[in-house]
């Protein structure tokens, strides 16, 4: 497991090197005995819950809201820990669309005006989602102040 952050809420955040997508990380409290899986994106600044284990055990809203944004102001760092474990964003063969605000988002199958993923390299560097669409155009999302603007090329 790779340290990502500690939480305020006393969570460490980290990302599991055996893990799967969609990409994520795990905030372990071992004093109140409680892991939740908290989800991001690589095309938007978009963060959520996964789940929560065990059931049993109680996270407070407001911990969890606290991680959300612990999360979302951390993206570059959870994105390039993901990126350089696993080597994927998860979204090949995933279909996007444009959004109004020059943003892309993923849509459940082939749609009219939706392309499909062939390939996806998050640069560690520049913090961009660089995209190879199936019909061989490019695209790229930036992740310079967490806007998540969408270009293509």
């Amino acid at each position: 497991m790779v340290k990502v952050l500690t939480s305020g809420t006393g969570a460490r955040i980290v990302i599991a090197s055996d893990d799967h997508c969609p990409p994520h990380v795990h905030a372990l409290h071992k004093e109140e005995g409680w892991v939740v899986r908290l989800w991001f994106s690589f095309l938007s600044d978009a963060v959520g819950v996964m789940d929560i284990a065990p059931s049993a055990c109680v996270v407070r809203q407001r911990q969890l809201n606290r991680m959300l944004d612990e999360i979302g102001s951390r993206l570059g760092d959870c994105r390039r820990v993901w990126w350089e474990g696993k080597r994927t964003t998860c979204l090949e063969n995933k279909w996007l669309m444009r959004a109004a605000a020059n943003q892309m988002f993923a849509v459940d199958g082939e749609q009219p005006g939706a392309r499909k993923v062939r390939s996806a390299h998050y640069d560690v560097l520049t913090r961009a989602t660089n995209l190879i669409f199936a019909d061989g155009t490019q695209g790229t999302i930036e992740d310079n102040a967490g806007n998540g603007q969408a270009h293509d090329r």
